[in-house]
């Protein structure tokens, strides 16, 4: 099924424009064994998103601090008991985001129970919120848990500095071409920018392979497969099949499974994805670029655990999910709705994305103290739990407008972002997704 172009945000016509008519899987290809151009294409999405939206989680920061150095050395250590365990095991890659308490038992929202258990696979994390992490110490010594990012981040950044140095003048004149290219699509991306970013994958693909080679790995599960296309490089290097769990939206709209060209052996993609639901199966294959067969409808685990009823919240409320992004304009929003709520007797409450850091949600709770009726949410029960119990769901762009759509057939757009990727299912879906300027339009 052919896109429909008259929707898609401004930086998936762009990329689809530049697959078209570059030669990208060439251009980064390494050694005639994988390409960067994923990597790469992350990258310039990045270039191209909105100011407002900050794309990384965590500090960088906190490897540097004697939490972080204690996660580099427990993860050291968890790694040497991996490999002396010879039996063959799953891989599982995950997100320390995807660890939450249900009914006193930490479960991972990512984890495929379905096929596996927690107990036999090698069980490794990224992590972006260290501080979040410290919560479930006990889980991750318990499992073994690698913080891969942490085990490896500084090797592979020292490794990708010196690549950068051997890296043959013709593959650096092709990366210098193509950066003057980008300027006709009205993209700035300096060559010393793409050059490092091109080494750091060969780099994550060497260190990978090396390090899946001391495991005895059956297949691969990864979270959020785009983001780790070195990883996936290496799996698939090694004849591991590879299998995507859904993180997020997926689909057409998303830079990893939108591609203007067909299946070719350099592309790191992986061989399979499990999805929520038919819907985002649906997405995937409109994309063009997956075929049905590779493609696997297996639930999710926080739709079959939510609570029906939360005794502990006895008021009637609007949930507003956030996103690490636009914060002030939320907070703007806020302020303006506290007089119509307070009014209505209706709470509003503010749940934080996991990625948000101390400090900005402690801004955030400060600047809101003072209103009456909007809060922010710090209790245990999840997102969805929270979602489903509410009057209504409010965000700016995210996962979470899908979850209210499960629940509520219907979520709110806080139209604060240009170029926005919900525009396209408020294009399509305009009664299920609604954008709105104040919280009037929903109230009244």
């Amino acid at each position: 099924m052919k896109i429909d172009t008259e929707y898609l945000t401004n930086d998936v016509k762009t990329l689809q424009n530049i697959e078209q008519h570059e030669d990208v899987i060439s251009i980064f290809s390494y050694e005639q064994q994988s390409t960067a151009w994923i990597s790469i294409k992350q990258l310039l999405t990045e270039k191209m998103y909105d100011s407002n939206v900050r794309l990384n989680t965590g500090s960088k920061k906190d490897i540097l601090s004697i939490s972080g150095f204690k996660q580099v050395l427990s993860s050291l250590k968890h790694f040497m008991v991996n490999t002396k365990n010879k039996e063959k095991r799953n891989l599982f890659l995950g997100a320390s985001t995807g660890l939450f308490f249900h009914e006193q038992k930490v479960k991972d929202t990512y984890f495929p129970y379905y096929e596996n258990s927690p107990d036999n696979v090698i069980y490794m994390l990224n992590c972006g919120n260290l501080s979040e992490l410290s919560k479930f110490e006990n889980y991750t010594k318990n499992h073994n848990i690698v913080i891969e990012n942490y085990l490896l981040v500084i090797i592979k950044k020292l490794y990708s500095k010196l690549l950068t140095k051997t890296i043959p003048n013709k593959k650096i004149n092709k990366i210098k071409d193509f950066c003057l290219t980008l300027e006709k699509y009205g993209i700035n991306a300096p060559y010393t920018l793409i050059l490092h970013r091109y080494a750091e994958f060969v780099a994550g693909y060497k260190l990978y392979r090396w390090f899946f080679s001391k495991l005895n790995i059956d297949k691969a599960y990864i979270v959020s497969a785009p983001t780790k296309s070195d990883m996936v490089a290496a799996l698939k290097s090694l004849d591991i099949k590879t299998i995507e769990i859904q993180h997020g939206v997926v689909g057409k709209l998303h830079r990893g499974y939108n591609f203007a060209f067909q299946q070719a052996p350099l592309i790191p993609t992986v061989d399979e994805i499990h999805v929520y639901n038919q819907f985002w199966k649906n997405e995937i294959i409109h994309a063009g670029y997956f075929h049905n067969e590779q493609i696997k409808v297996v639930g999710r685990l926080k739709y079959d655990i939510v609570h029906h009823n939360i005794d502990t919240l006895n008021f009637k409320y609007i949930i507003f999910t956030g996103q690490g992004a636009f914060f002030e304009q939320i907070i703007a929003f806020f302020k303006s709705s506290d007089a119509l709520l307070t009014s209505k007797n209706i709470r509003m409450l503010y749940k934080a994305h996991p990625r948000e850091l101390k400090n900005e949600t402690n801004t955030f709770k400060e600047k809101i103290k003072m209103l009456k009726c909007c809060s922010f949410y710090e209790g245990e029960h999840t997102t969805e739990e929270l979602i489903k119990n509410s009057l209504a769901h409010i965000s700016v762009f995210s996962s979470c407008h899908f979850d209210a759509i499960y629940f509520k057939e219907k979520t709110y757009i806080l139209d604060v972002m240009d170029n926005n990727i919900m525009n396209y299912y408020a294009q399509i879906a305009p009664q299920n997704f609604v954008k709105i300027k104040n919280i009037e339009e929903i109230l009244l």
